[in-house]
């Protein structure tokens, strides 16, 4: 029963910082939408990410624009969730390595 509670207590932790991180979101788009579906140039701006840095990162790797939305998309959710006002250098990182495992697990069919 107790690891039960734990699992609750833990469940409640996670709904609260997606709470959080929903209303972070909704401040930053004027209650106009979620970081999932406001345009990319929206999310860009507020992302506060300079171009520069985005092409440092994609521009070798040859990504589309869409999959540069995608990682900004997710690297701002993270942000979010750690209560971040601007997404930091680790947030693209940590997204361009969830990229490279996705597409190596669809290289093997394992997702």
């Amino acid at each position: 029963m107790s690891g039960y509670r734990k699992t609750l207590f833990e469940l409640a932790a996670i709904r609260e910082r997606e709470t959080r991180a929903r209303g972070r979101q909704q401040g930053r788009y004027d209650h106009n939408g979620l970081s999932g579906i406001v345009s990319g140039s929206r999310l860009l701006d507020a992302s506060k990410l300079t171009g520069e840095k985005l092409g440092n990162i994609c521009f070798g790797k040859k990504w589309s624009n869409r999959t540069q939305v995608k990682l900004i998309r997710l690297a701002r959710m993270i942000a979010d969730l750690a209560g971040a006002d601007q997404v930091p250098e680790e947030g693209i990182v940590e997204t361009v390595r969830w990229k490279r495992q996705a597409a190596i697990g669809q290289q093997f069919h394992i997702i």
